[in-house]
């Protein structure tokens, strides 16, 4: 069995001292006289030194859970090949670089996933995984769910229970999907005009359909059938390029 890296010891290491604090306002203290620089000084280093630190270590523990996860369940894998797997180690400081400004839980679940996935499963060539690694920091949270929407409409309505409404013309018709659907379902509410803006620039990579809100409605103002229109809504409006992205920074069915 290859030896993991042991997390509980690394998060006992991490725990800040009960004196650091104390240490930093006596440090404030003594150097408010003469000089008002070395206030700011600590200051400055009270704000975003120990938030950084912080950061930092919980990170480090993320990273260290996820190596543990790929060892103990993608067969050939040690903690020897991934040092020497240099594709990897490159994606592994990126992915830091990324996480280190990152607060947003959905973000460094991404890196985390994108981590998981270029050491074990991905066919992915090292520039996609930099270009992927680099979307994950251009693009908003709410960007990243709009792709998550886009890859199974039906999926995320249902999750966040909103329904369509249904009308019956002698045959069963379909309300189609509207702008404001999407946007509620993303946690955007009524924002179109930023909603907006998110499809452009999300078009603009690559990763959409230009009109994805026709795309999903057939190009009509009224679905054949209820059945057909609910099947519409499973199906996947990402491009390929959006597909890969989404599968690289999606939890791997390996990891669970």
């Amino acid at each position: 069995m290859c030896k993991k890296i042991d997390v509980s010891k690394m998060k006992k290491d991490f725990e800040p001292s009960p004196a650091d604090g104390a240490i930093t306002t006596a440090r404030v203290a003594l150097g408010a006289v003469p000089y008002a620089g070395s206030v700011l000084a600590e200051l400055v280093n009270a704000m975003f030194g120990w938030p950084v630190q912080r950061r930092r270590d919980d990170w480090t523990m993320r990273l260290a859970e996820t190596l543990n996860a790929v060892i103990d369940k993608v067969e050939g894998i040690t903690p020897e090949s991934l040092m020497n797997n240099e594709v990897f180690i490159t994606t592994a400081i990126h992915a830091t670089q990324i996480a280190m400004k990152n607060h947003q839980k959905e973000k460094l679940e991404a890196l985390r996933n994108a981590v998981f996935n270029a050491a074990s499963t991905t066919s992915l060539n090292e520039d996609m995984q930099l270009m992927f690694l680099n979307w994950v920091d251009e693009l908003t949270v709410s960007q990243i769910r709009i792709l998550k929407f886009a890859e199974n409409p039906k999926k995320c309505l249902d999750a966040n229970k909103i329904q369509l409404v249904y009308s019956d013309y002698g045959t069963s018709h379909a309300t189609p999907l509207s702008l404001q659907h999407i946007a509620r379902c993303i946690g955007l509410g009524e924002r179109e005009d930023v909603f907006s803006q998110f499809i452009d620039e999300l078009f603009t990579k690559g990763l959409i359909p230009k009109n994805i809100i026709n795309e999903i409605n057939g190009g009509s103002f009224v679905i054949e059938s209820f059945e057909l229109y609910n099947q519409r809504l499973e199906y996947s409006y990402l491009t390929t390029i959006g597909r890969d992205f989404i599968d690289f920074i999606t939890d791997s069915p390996i990891a669970k």
